[in-house]
């Protein structure tokens, strides 16, 4: 085979494996064209830059020869400095080419994507917007120009991603890809264009700042070969940068301290008004004013410890090398920062300057700020709806999950839980799964020995909000209000806040309690687990409500029993009765004037203690606004990582405290307690 076949896919490798080839074995003879070859060939194109136009010249040539004896041409030579070229056969150069505009000409010269002019030594941008935009514009159109703009190097960066975001806008729209965008969004899009044209037709490579001597870049392709001369940054050296912060702190000084450096300058006393009068300072030899302090005897120490520059702490630029001394500390504590930066400045008012910066500091407002506490607020009505049906207002809960034995098998189990939120009595029923039809028989369970509740509180567990919509159905097909056909309101508290559950998150605690000293086996029989579920339930139900007084006058202290059988657990039933009793027939007035009894008890001995309002945080009077930025606290994640967002809605509570809002985040939109935000200062 003498030539490679175009358009078969091996052509590629076999035409660059004998490029390189051929490179190693002329590599002894022409070492730097041979590494040229090798590491500086794009495809088809290639580009160098060297120090020196004879070595520029030199390799060219080299690069010449060595690919002609593969039979491989290099034509097209193109340089910004003609002497460059001077080796090379002159019907293998190209024209050099007249300044052009390098945005929407095609005759400039392209280096690897980039349009070059030789002549003028200026890169620019083929941003493919030399035709007409169209109009109008679609999603299709407006991605189709934004992918169209080559930049390899990242310098029109924050033009490109100001078009991605516009994209990412028009994505949002939700509309077709060859749906017209709406004018607000086409307006925009214009106006993107327009900035995208007037920076890539200002943009040019040469630097009027930092920059080196001229070098030599060489440019190749075997259709278009070329070899150019560009301007290129110098690197920076540690002696630079030491040189540059010098000037940096002179100008600061000079603003600073102006009055003070002509007085030492013309070997005056310093006036007495001045800052810098108990500080002794001095001009150092490096023309920096620095202090003249009492250890200037010391050995084995830089000029800066010695002798430490003298800086103001109110100047912007101070202010920003402390916030640069703040972060390679990491955000540590005060006197980490006021010592490292002590090694080599001495700036007035330094500790409140760090302090200024770390309250200032985003980073450290995030990881320090704690959420919001708002004022505890009113207790709800259901809590002190006295003279009710027990579990009239209901809440609801699960835990466990606990392991059963059946047969030779090990299964979970479940207890839900039933508060009423008024009498605080508890009644356990045993649950299978967390599926909503589990929560549904449960809850049937429930209703027979307890009868139908008004409302039922619980969390946002899923078995929870599937059994509410099965509810919803069966109770009211066609009824709009759902209490009026004697059908159950089940309310939510907002996600990720078991502090609004308290009803019945402590008495889950006290079940636990109770089970743990009845429940000694690791995995019971199902009917044992039952059983103890009923007396820990009896157990609970036991307990006192007020203050157990020890005086033998005193009535029996009341408890939640009272409220549902009459009596405490352990009384025992009155006696002395006989048939006679049977035909009373104010018995149920009795009945009804007992539970009475215990309710106007309930009123006097109960109801008093849950009068205290709890003591809240400093920032408890702190309210929300719409349009706050927010961090929503996960226990579950690193603080660093907690999920942003801002404030979308209100839910203010009869107080007018803020307690629940909605956040739309990336991710949608949340509701969340106060008490799991921090606002983020802007």
């Amino acid at each position: 085979m003498t030539a490679v076949i175009f358009g078969a896919c091996c052509s590629p490798f076999i035409a660059q494996y004998i490029k390189n080839k051929n490179a190693l074995e002329h590599k002894r003879a022409y070492p730097k064209a041979a590494d040229a070859i090798l590491f500086n060939h794009y495809m088809d194109d290639y580009i160098d830059s060297l120090d020196n136009v004879d070595e520029a010249a030199q390799l060219a040539s080299d690069i010449v020869t060595v690919h002609s004896a593969a039979c491989f041409e290099m034509r097209g030579w193109i340089s910004n400095e003609p002497a460059a070229l001077s080796l090379v056969p002159i019907d293998l150069r190209a024209p050099q080419p007249l300044e052009t505009d390098l945005v929407n000409a095609s005759s400039g010269v392209r280096a690897l994507g980039m349009a070059w002019n030789p002549t003028t030594d200026n890169l620019g941008f083929r941003t493919g917007l030399s035709e007409t935009i169209p109009s109008p514009l679609t999603k299709r159109k407006v991605l189709s120009h934004l992918m169209r703009v080559y930049d390899p190097l990242g310098l029109l960066g924050p033009i490109v991603v100001k078009g991605r975001i516009l994209f990412q806008q028009a994505w949002r729209l939700n509309i077709n890809w060859d749906t017209a965008l709406p004018q607000s969004e086409a307006s925009k899009w214009f106006d993107w264009f327009q900035e995208l044209s007037t920076v890539a037709a200002k943009f040019r490579s040469t630097l009027d700042r930092i920059r080196s001597p001229v070098t030599n870049n060489a440019v190749s392709d075997r259709r278009n070969a070329s070899v150019s001369t560009s301007t290129t940054l110098l690197p920076l050296s540690a002696e630079l940068m030491r040189a540059a912060e010098e000037q940096v702190l002179r100008r600061v000084q000079s603003e600073c301290f102006a009055e003070e450096i002509r007085c030492i300058e013309n070997s005056q006393l310093i006036p007495k008004s001045s800052r810098l009068t108990k500080l002794s300072p001095v001009m150092g030899e490096d023309k920096l004013l620095r202090l003249a302090g009492r250890i200037r005897a010391v050995e084995n120490v830089s000029t800066d410890v010695r002798s430490p520059i003298l800086l103001d702490g109110c100047h912007p630029v101070v202010r920003s090398l402390v916030v640069n001394f703040h972060k390679r500390a990491g955000h540590a504590n005060h006197q980490m920062v006021i010592n490292e930066i002590r090694q080599k400045y001495w700036i007035l008012r330094l500790r409140n300057v760090v302090r200024s910066v770390s309250s200032q500091c985003l980073f450290c407002h995030i990881r320090k700020t704690k959420p919001i506490n708002p004022m505890t607020g009113d207790l709800p009505q259901q809590r002190l709806a006295h003279h009710r049906r027990p579990f009239t207002f209901t809440g609801l809960d699960y835990f466990g999950p606990i392991n059963v034995t059946i047969g030779r098998r090990h299964e979970k189990r479940y207890v839900a839980l039933f508060t009423c939120m008024t009498a605080r009595a508890v009644h356990l029923e045993l649950v299978h799964n967390l599926t909503a039809d589990s929560a549904i028989m449960a809850l049937r369970r429930f209703i027979a020995r307890r009868g139908t509740p008004e409302t039922i509180y619980s969390d946002n567990g899923t078995c929870f909000i599937g059994a509410n919509r099965i509810l919803r159905d069966f109770y009211r097909p066609e009824v709009e209000d759902f209490a009026a056909n004697r059908g159950i309101k089940w309310s939510f508290i907002p996600a990720a806040s078991p502090f609004f559950g308290g009803c019945w998150e402590r008495l889950v605690r006290c079940v636990k309690v109770a089970l743990n000293a009845t429940l000694h086996e690791r995995a019971p029989k199902e009917e044992t687990l039952l059983t103890l579920l009923l007396e820990a339930e009896a157990i609970v139900n036991s307990r006192p409500l007020s203050h157990v007084s020890i005086e033998s006058d005193e009535e029996e202290t009341l408890t939640p029993f009272h409220f549902l059988i009459g009596s405490s657990s352990n009384q025992s039933v009155p006696g002395g009765m006989d048939d006679t009793d049977l035909l009373r027939r104010a018995e149920w007035r009795k009945a009804l004037r007992l539970a009475d009894h215990f309710w106007e008890r309930w009123v006097k001995e109960v109801l008093p203690t849950m009068q205290p309002r709890q003591t809240t945080s400093e920032n408890s009077n702190v309210n929300l606004k719409i349009g706050d930025i927010v961090i929503i606290v996960d226990e579950n994640l690193p603080r660093g990582t907690w999920p942003r967002g801002r404030v979308a809605k209100l839910f203010p509570g009869k107080d007018g405290v803020v307690r629940v809002v909605d956040v739309a985040t990336a991710g949608g939109l949340l509701r969340r307690p106060t008490r799991k935000l921090v606002r983020v200062a802007t």
